[in-house]
């Protein structure tokens, strides 16, 4: 009597469902709270260990952009995974983000093989996961802030901004003026932002360091906090504010915040 042994067959991989497990990370503000959770989830998936997905920011994140190549070790981690090659490697313009996910070869990984098909197909899901990511912490930081705002992409175009915004703005750096409102670019996790006071036309009669002031004090920042940031002294804030209220028809500090909340 023979027996016939048949084995069990191997669970496919539901790739939809580990995608939108990963989208769900989105609102965890940490980046490496984020990639964890991530890579905590896809390993469970998958039934491998050893995975790593590195990133990094900046012009040198630019450099080397064709898939398969190994990127420079100390762009991505502190202690490199040795002669590993990258299962993916990706540049997100958008983020100004390059990524790169490894398999440890050292470790006990499974279908080594196997799992390298699904991997390149989560690796632009995880690098679209995390552009979300850092675009919901960028608006969330925004959102507390005193006024208006865009937060612009590194391809200069506008992901989010304030409704009711009158005008068109584009990024620069620091601060700017236009007619009827006063700038400050900034950058934060990837993206641009441009925080913007719109202004009444009898502000248009300050001077652009004039108006940097009146942006500091509408944040109800102290003439120390001021001079700090503008790098002077609190005399010479003291001065300019009454330079301010002179122009302006005012008396106070009081009277110039209510102005422009007025307008506001």
């Amino acid at each position: 009597m023979s027996v016939l042994q048949i084995s069990k067959p191997q669970a496919s991989i539901q790739l939809g469902k580990v995608v939108a497990k990963i989208y769900s990370f989105i609102h965890i503000l940490d980046q490496q709270s984020f990639r964890a959770e991530c890579i905590n989830h896809i390993q469970k998936e998958l039934s491998i260990s050893g995975l790593h997905w590195f990133t990094s920011f900046g012009e040198e994140s630019r450099v080397n952009n064709r898939e398969g190549e190994i990127p420079p070790p100390l762009t991505f981690m502190d202690s490199p995974l040795e002669q590993t090659q990258p299962s993916y490697v990706n540049y997100c313009e958008k983020s100004n983000c390059r990524h790169a996910i490894y398999i440890d070869a050292n470790k006990e990984s499974g279908d080594l093989d196997g799992n390298l098909c699904p991997l390149k197909v989560l690796g632009p899901q995880l690098v679209q996961a995390h552009r979300l990511q850092l675009l919901y912490s960028a608006l969330r930081y925004c959102r507390s802030l005193d006024f208006g705002f865009c937060i612009f992409d590194f391809l200069g175009k506008v992901s989010v901004s304030t409704d009711n915004l009158s005008g068109d703005f584009s990024y620069k750096e620091g601060f700017s003026c236009s007619e009827n409102a006063i700038l400050f670019g900034g950058e934060l996790l990837g993206y641009r932002y441009l925080e913007i006071l719109q202004i009444p036309e009898i502000f248009n009669s300050l001077s652009n360091k004039e108006k940097q002031i009146t942006f500091f004090v509408a944040k109800a920042k102290t003439n120390k906090e001021i001079a700090l940031a503008l790098e002077c002294s609190e005399k010479t804030i003291e001065n300019q504010l009454t330079t301010i209220y002179r122009k302006l028809g005012i008396r106070s500090r009081a009277m110039l915040i209510h102005n422009l909340k007025l307008y506001k």
